[in-house]
Parts: C-alpha cells; structure tokens; sequence
C-alpha cells in the first residue's frame, strides 16, 4: 500500500449535550420547534437538539435545520445562537465531505463567538477551522488555527477542546512525519479525553493511537486500540467514527497476511461512509480497496477504485489525499503498459508532492509548536518566581533590614532570571536555526530524489517505444543507475543524520528492488547480505551504490541461465585500514562484467577509481568482483 496516510476522526462538536436533550425524542423537539406559543429560548434549544441528534449519522438531512436556526436567530439579533447554528451548519457541510463551506461557515462562526464573547467556542471554532486548513493541504494555517484554539482551552481550562486540540497537533505531526511527537500528543488527549469522560472524544482518542500505532508496524497494540474504539462507537451509535475503526482494522488485517478480513473491513466502511453520507470517508476508503486489488494485480479493479476516489478527491479539494492517489494511478497504469495516463499521473504527483512537503511550511509548523510550548514554559516559571516571591515578602513582613535582605536578594533573583532568559532566548534561537538548516537540506534531498525518479519514470516509458533489444536493455540499465541514486536521497531526507547513509539499509533495499525489477524467483536465487551496521558519507555511497547495482544487474542477468539456481552474496566491511566490497555468485562463471568493454564495465572501474580503491575480479565457483578502498567519513 502506497498511501500511509489515515484519516483521523476529528469531529469536534460545538457544545456538549445535557442529559435532557439527550433523553427527549426527536419528535418532542419538532413539536417544541414548531410550537410558536413558546419561548425563543426554548424553540432554539429545540432546533439546535434536532441538529444534534441528526447530523452525527444524516449530515444532509440535519443542513436545511441547522441553516433555519441560522436565519431564525438572525431575524432575532441573537449573536449567541447565530454563532451556534453557523458552528452547526460547517459541521454539517464537514461530515457531508464539503470541505469548502465547512471552512467558511466555521469563520462565520468565530465571527459571532467573538462578538459574543463565548471564549468556549471561539476554542471550538478555532479547532474546527484549523482540521478543515488541514484537509486542504495548508498544515501551516491548520496549526496556528489548532494552537490558537488550545491556548484558549487551557485559559478556560475546557478540558473536551483541550483534547480535541491535541489529537489535532497529533494528527499534524503524524503527517508531516514526526511519528514520536505525534504519539505523545495523540497519549497526552487520551488521558485528558479519559479524565474528562467524554465517551466520543475518548473513542476518538483511541482509534488514532490505533491509526498511528497500525503505520509504525506496532500491530497487536494497534488491534487493542482499534476494537476498543470500534466497542464504544458502536455504544454510541457514533457511524462516522466507527467508519473509521473499520477502515484501520482493515490496514491491520492486511499488513498481518489476512486479506479476506481486510477486504471486509474496508468494505464494510465503504457501506457505513455512504449511509451517513460521508463524501470525504468514502474517496478514503475507495482509495484503500484500490490498494487491496494492486497487491493481486487485479490491476483494472485498482485502476476502476483509484480513479473514483481521485475524482471525489478532485471535487473535495484535499491536495494532499489527491498527490497520494495520483501517485497510485500512476503505479496501476504504469503496470498495465498505460503509459501515457501513467506519465501525466507521475508527473501530478511530483507537482503535488513539492507544493506540500516545502522547507517553508514544515519549518514554520516547527517553530510555532516550539514558540508555543517555549511560552507556555515561561509563563509556569514567572508565575512560580512571582509566588516564590510573594511568600518570602509575607513572611518577611515589617522586618526592615530582613526586608532590604530581601530587597537584595530579590535584585539578584531578578539579574539571574534575566540572565537565564536571555540564555533561554538564545537557546531557542539556535535550535529554531538548526532546524531550518536541517529541514532545508531534507527538502533539497527530497526534491533531488523527486527529479531522479521523474528520470527514470521517462527512461521507462521512452523505453515501451523501442524495438532494438540492445537499445531497450541499454536505456533499462540507465534506469536502475537513476533509482540508485534516487534511493540515496531519500534515504538522507528520512534520517536523522543527513550527512551519512547506513549502507545495510540502502544495500538491501537496493538489492530488493533489483530482484523486483528483475522478477527473480527467491526459491531459485538466494541473496545474502553480509555485513554489519555502518554509515559513510554521500561521496562514498553514491558511487558504491552504483557499483553493487552494475555487478547485481549482471549477475541476474548471466550468472543464472536456464533456471540454474545459486546465490549471489554482497558484502561490506572494514579490514584493517581498508573497506572491502564483495560481490560474489556460484553461477556459471561468466559474468561478462568489468573485464570487459561494456559501459557497465568502464563504469565500475570508474568509480573503483573515484573512491580511491583498487578492484579484482576472479573466476573461482562462480564469479566474485573484490573492491577495496580507504574509509572515508563514518
């Protein structure tokens, strides 16, 4: 499955409901709403329950209530209930998929929370508003929005959007692949949301520790998260959630070998998307039974999925979601000889691809959460300086000379606070600077790796065209030298350590790829990978990675003839002051590879020679190619 990205319930519901409402029918409070004997009051808490206990599973049915709320609490002046009923209507619009004009009568409806002064839902608006930026692509308005709302919740101290606010940093975290952060945010609501008792939000909770925890392969707990999760919407009769539930136990079927169950699930999502109207749920979920049939190469199936969820995706706007999609069609086209649908998918999905992953958002994402928990630190530590403060000036009292002790030793306190605050500032500086450093040279490797593989998805499909074999081989050749390199970069834009390559890694993901390329059957060639755990840098990897993929590809491709079987072993390790790389196979003895005149051939003598080292060749059981070479920085 290419798209890892999940959904992540984020339903956050304007005002929680009283028991009464809870407890009356839907009838009573149409009766009540259409009674005009009774007060505004009244008639409005009737119209808004009916909102309520209609939107959570009939969005579109609950619209044409919530915009009459609207316009009766306009014709009155009522400020209050006109931000209520427009919070009302965007979560109409969000749960119907529209993503659009949910966004803007959100904004409505922050409007009218200001004007009428309801700090509860201006935190409530501002959340909503921040998830709907979010499935727009815009990450950096999501999370100003978000952390603007959670600053007011904390003043307020509204424990429900304090949760609500850090599920949606966790949910901004993840996507932007900062899994660690995400996992403490998403914990961190989960004890807030329990220490509420908010039943919803604790479901809500829970499935997006499954969600998380299913993408990090942490498989058994995830399944605990997701069922317990899925047992509570169901109690509550809360479809969209469940919907979701579904969807990630699903992913966790499917990851664990069981695809029957996995199929099941998914659909069974797709069902419960489409009875509640979820425009947006159902693309998802579309999207995911795409991949199930990708897996079986039941690839006119896939392409039929694919291309659904990309047009409801197109209509919705999410160009994160529409990137991923894209970048599915492209593989699905790509493996049924459409090439040119499965160009212009690949070349959509570059597009979108740099417009989000960009220095600038993901940077200013970080320094805004780092700003915000910087403040909320310095804000603890003044007001334990001031009380530490107010107890000793009590306790001091009418004392004179204790008091100008006091006096003295609070003029120090003072020059050593403002000292630690500077130093504190400073601190804060050089790490947002780091981290700008650091991000940039992720996004240049990631944009090089992009325009690696946009080459060697031409060299592809320049290659369908051509009738001469040795022309066709040649230009494959090229292609695998191109995704060598592409893997090298996204290897460094997804460490910590963006100067060195932890070769074993980048050595067996190579290998895989060469065997997928080469559809070599494992039962029949075995490969071995010796070697421990080692870094070098770029310099040195690059042309090493080139170097394995010459002797790998010329060993697939004549070191086994006929269904001969063997293996081919790849080794690195340091001896002595030296690194050695052995590739060796047990085939027939003729690898037609260096000693040749072949451009693979002066290839690899090349790069022998741009690492400074020295390579021999030899036919003994097999063929086995030996370079060695001084280290260079590890």
């Amino acid at each position: 499955m290419t798209w890892k990205k999940s959904s992540f319930i984020a339903i956050f519901f304007m005002l929680l409901a009283p028991t009464v409402r809870a407890q009356a029918t839907l009838k009573e409070m149409l009766r009540i709403w259409n009674d005009e004997s009774q007060a505004d009051t009244i008639r409005l808490w009737a119209i808004d329950s009916i909102v309520w206990k209609v939107y959570p599973n009939q969005p579109d049915s609950a619209l044409p209530y919530a915009k009459e709320q609207s316009a009766w609490a306009r014709s009155r002046g009522n400020s209050r209930w006109i931000a209520i009923a427009e919070q009302n209507i965007g979560t109409a619009y969000y749960l119907m998929g529209d993503i659009v004009h949910a966004l803007d009568h959100y904004k409505e409806a922050l409007v009218w929370m200001e004007k009428s002064g309801n700090k509860r839902g201006m935190a409530g608006s501002l959340i909503n508003i921040g998830i709907q930026y979010g499935n727009q692509g815009d990450l950096k308005q999501s999370l100003e929005y978000t952390l603007a709302g959670l600053k007011i919740a904390e003043e307020i101290d509204d424990k429900e959007f304090q949760g609500n606010a850090l599920g949606r940093l966790g949910t901004l975290n993840f996507e932007i692949g900062n899994v660690p952060e995400a996992r403490d945010y998403f914990e961190r609501a989960l004890r807030v949301n329990e220490a509420s008792g908010d039943k919803n939000m604790l479901a809500s909770s829970l499935v997006n520790l499954g969600i998380l925890l299913a993408r990090e392969g942490e498989f058994p707990e995830a399944l605990t998260y997701t069922l317990r999760s899925a047992a509570l919407f169901k109690a509550l009769d809360g479809k969209y959630g469940l919907a979701d539930a579904y969807d990630n136990l699903g992913y966790i079927y499917g990851a664990t070998g069981d695809p029957k169950q996995e199929m099941e699930y998914y659909l069974l999502a797709l069902d419960t998307k489409r009875e509640i109207g979820n425009n947006y749920g159902v693309a998802y979920t579309l999207n995911l039974i795409g991949n199930v049939y990708m897996k079986q190469q039941a690839y006119a199936q896939a392409i039929d999925y694919f291309q659904q969820s990309f047009a409801m995706f197109q209509e919705i706007g999410d160009i994160n979601v529409i990137k991923n999609v894209a970048h599915d069609l492209y593989l699905a086209y790509k493996a049924t000889g459409q090439l040119a649908p499965a160009l212009e998918m690949h070349e959509r999905w570059i597009q979108l691809k740099d417009s989000i992953f960009t220095e600038e958002n993901t940077k200013s994402m970080m320094q805004q959460q780092f700003q915000y928990e910087q403040d909320k630190k310095d804000a603890l530590a003044q007001a334990e300086i001031k009380r530490q403060s107010l107890m000793r000036n009590a306790a001091l009292g009418g004392l004179g000379l204790v008091g100008l002790l006091a006096f003295v030793l609070y003029r120090n306190s003072r020059r050593r606070r403002k000292t630690n605050e500077l130093l504190t500032s400073q601190k804060a500086e050089i790490e947002v600077k780091s981290n700008q450093n650091e991000l940039l040279l992720k996004e240049i490797h990631h944009r090089v790796k992009n325009n690696l593989q946009t080459i060697s998805s031409l060299l592809f499909l320049q290659s369908a065209h051509i009738q001469d074999e040795d022309i066709k081989q040649a230009v494959a050749a090229g292609q695998h030298r191109v995704e060598s390199m592409a893997l090298i970069h996204q290897k460094l834009y997804q460490r910590d350590n963006l100067a060195a390559i932890e070769m074993k890694d980048y050595l067996s993901n190579l290998v895989r790829s060469l065997i997928g390329t080469f559809d070599a059957d494992p039962n029949r060639i075995k490969f071995n990978l010796d070697m421990p755990e080692l870094e070098l840098d770029v310099d040195t990897a690059v042309p090493l990675g080139l170097i394995v993929n010459e002797l790998i590809t010329n060993a697939l491709k004549y070191a086994f003839p006929d269904g001969r079987t063997g293996e081919i072993t790849v080794s690195l390790k340091q001896d002595g002051e030296q690194m050695e790389l052995l590739v060796a196979d047990n085939g027939v003895g003729k690898a037609n590879t260096a000693t040749g005149t072949s451009f693979g051939s002066q290839l690899v003598r090349l790069l022998t020679a741009q690492l400074g080292g020295q390579l021999a060749q030899e036919v003994t059981d097999g063929y086995l190619t030996r370079v060695r070479f001084p280290p260079h920085n590890q």
